[in-house]
């Protein structure tokens, strides 16, 4: 981010022109060897910094990564069963590991940070006949570049080291890119540091209902609509965007008493000037960017208290333009 981005991630992806510049290129191509091709066995974007059968062990066990549909319960207030496979994306700094190519459909996206920076995990479907090239050319203009030849499909939020966040995606066929925007102290965004990763997706093998949802989330430009309060626990709920622009619901549980306007502070100073302090609050997930009309399914576990909820994509309606939190997309809400 612009005043802290290792703990935040949206400003970044303002700056990634200024401060990435070529670098992104040649990473890309890089991490991605050069080459559309995919294979069906896990793939790593950058030597990993942290032995990911080392790393692994700190978690809480979870389901593998899937290239063939896999029966798994997806709890909730709704109620429950789902049949949907599953994509687990593990996070180092900096590069990511996952399955070269899965089948269409729903599928429960996972992401492992397993490094000791925050990542996230933004899904990316290249317009039809963009070549890895094209898209490695065009990330020196950094979102500018990207938007025009790529769809933002959603993605798994902001993810702290150690930690799991999920959600899931009607994935399309088609040929993907999975990135991180966010930096580091260095300020330089992960994916030009290699962080970025294909991903090719088939004509689905069967039809997957989409899993019953506990509530809706609806994002416009520059707002949200959402309930005030939400229930504690495990629950699903359905993110759309029903604004021309791309959005995300990047969530942050805010630390004691701090509020609404430190979040607000924490990223309006001007970037030369010092950090505000520590992050008010930290990052639990969420859905990452969905271009316009499309939608996802968020799968947050919640602790009662004080969250945030924030859109740091930049506005696109002009080049380099502000992140939408400084056009008014941030919302405050309580867990209970």
């Amino acid at each position: 981010m612009d005043r802290m981005d290792r703990a935040n991630p949206g400003i970044s992806r303002r700056r990634f022109l200024a401060l990435a510049g070529g670098a992104a290129a040649g990473a890309i191509l890089a991490a991605c060897g050069g080459t559309s091709a995919a294979t069906d066995t896990p793939k790593s974007a950058a030597p990993t910094a942290v032995p990911v059968a080392t790393a692994a062990a700190r978690l809480a066990p979870t389901r593998s990564a899937a290239s063939a549909p896999a029966s798994t319960a997806a709890s909730g207030t709704a109620g429950t069963q789902a049949t949907e496979q599953t994509l687990v994306i593990e996070a180092v700094d900096f590069g990511f590991k996952t399955m070269g190519s899965i089948p269409g459909g729903w599928t429960a996206v996972q992401l492992r940070n397993l490094g000791k920076e925050i990542h996230h995990a933004q899904l990316l479907r290249l317009n039809d006949g963009v070549t890895l090239e094209q898209f490695a050319a065009a990330s020196k203009q950094g979102p500018d570049g990207i938007f025009p030849i790529a769809t933002s499909v959603g993605g798994v939020g902001v993810t702290t080291p150690t930690d799991l966040s999920e959600v899931m995606l009607d994935l399309k066929a088609g040929q993907y890119m999975i990135a991180c925007f966010i930096a580091g102290d260095d300020h330089i965004p992960h994916i030009a540091k290699g962080m970025v990763l294909p991903l090719n997706v088939t004509d689905p093998v069967a039809a997957v209902a989409a899993p019953p949802v506990a509530g809706t989330i609806t994002m416009s430009d520059f707002t949200f609509e959402m309930p005030a309060t939400l229930p504690a626990g495990r629950n699903l709920y359905r993110v759309v965007n029903q604004g021309p622009q791309t959005h995300e619901w990047n969530v942050v549980q805010l630390a004691p008493g701090k509020t609404m306007e430190d979040v607000k502070a924490f990223f309006d100073p001007p970037p030369s000037g010092p950090p505000p302090g520590p992050p008010p609050g930290k990052p639990i997930g969420g859905m990452n960017g969905l271009g316009k009309g499309l939608s996802g399914i968020a799968v947050l576990d919640l602790r009662p208290g004080a969250y945030a909820a924030m859109c740091l994509i930049p506005d696109q309606s002009r080049p380099h333009g502000d992140t939408h939190l400084h056009l008014g997309m941030i919302k405050g809400f309580t867990v209970t």
